[in-house]
C-alpha cells in the first residue's frame, strides 16, 4: 500500500489548498480532512500514473478509481459518496466534467437538481451553493443511508433531530451554514412537489 501525505502530486496540486480551505470552512475535524485531502492524494496519483488530466475524468474513470482504492486496501471511502465532497468541489470549480446523470442514483440526481435550482434559480455563488448541496446531502444520508430515494418520507422531527445532533460537533459558523443549506433543501423539496409542506420552519436557530 502506498502512503500518501498532505503533499497532493499533479494534477490536482493546484487546487489542494482551496479544497483545505473550503473542508475547514464547512466544519470538518482535523482527522476528517486528512481523510479527505489523502484520497484527493491518491486520485491525483492514479490520474497521473494514468496520464489523465482533471477534465478526463468522467464517471467511468472515477468508477475505475473507486475500485482501485478499494483494491489497494483504503478503508476511505466505503462507497462513492465519501468521495462526493471532492468531486463536488473541483466541480464547481469547472475542472472536472459533471457526471453523466443516468448513471446517477436517485438521491444524487435529486441533488443536482437542487445545485442547479441554487445557480440558476437563486444566483448563489458556487461557494454557498457548495455549501447547501453538502449540508443537503449530509440530511439525506443521515436519514436514507441506503442511498435510496426517500426525501418525500422527511418529517419535522427528523430534520429537527438531524440539525441539532450535527450542529453540536461544529463551530457556530460552520453550525450557520449547515442550517442555511438544509431550510434551502427543505424549501426546494415542497417546490419540487416532493414534500406537501415546506418543513423549513422545523429548523432550529443556530
Amino acid at each position: 500500500m502506498i502512503t500518501f501525505t498532505r503533499r497532493i502530486p499533479e494534477p490536482l496540486a493546484p487546487y489542494a489548498v482551496a479544497f483545505s480551505e473550503e473542508l475547514a470552512r464547512h466544519g470538518y475535524t482535523a482527522r476528517s480532512s486528512e481523510a479527505h485531502l489523502a484520497l484527493m492524494a491518491r486520485l491525483s496519483w492514479w490520474l497521473g500514473q494514468g496520464g489523465l488530466a482533471v477534465d478526463q475524468m468522467g464517471t467511468a474513470q472515477i468508477e475505475q478509481f473507486l475500485r482501485w482504492n478499494h483494491a489497494s486496501g483504503y478503508r476511505f471511502p466505503k462507497s462513492a459518496a465519501g468521495a462526493a465532497p471532492l468531486l463536488a468541489f473541483l466541480r464547481d470549480l469547472g475542472v472536472a466534467p459533471e457526471p453523466s446523470a443516468p448513471q446517477l442514483s436517485p438521491r444524487e440526481q435529486l441533488l443536482e437538481r437542487f445545485r442547479s435550482h441554487l445557480i440558476n434559480e437563486r444566483g448563489l455563488t458556487k461557494g454557498t451553493t457548495w455549501n447547501y448541496v453538502h449540508a443537503a446531502r449530509l440530511l439525506l444520508q443521515a436519514h436514507d443511508p441506503s442511498d435510496g430515494f426517500a426525501a418525500e418520507m422527511l418529517s419535522a422531527t427528523d430534520v429537527h433531530g438531524f440539525v441539532v445532533t450535527e450542529c453540536r460537533a461544529r463551530s457556530i459558523s460552520a453550525a450557520k451554514n449547515l442550517v442555511n443549506g438544509i431550510r434551502g433543501l427543505l424549501r426546494f423539496l415542497h417546490l419540487e412537489g416532493i414534500t406537501p409542506v415546506s418543513m423549513a420552519g422545523a429548523v432550529p436557530t443556530v
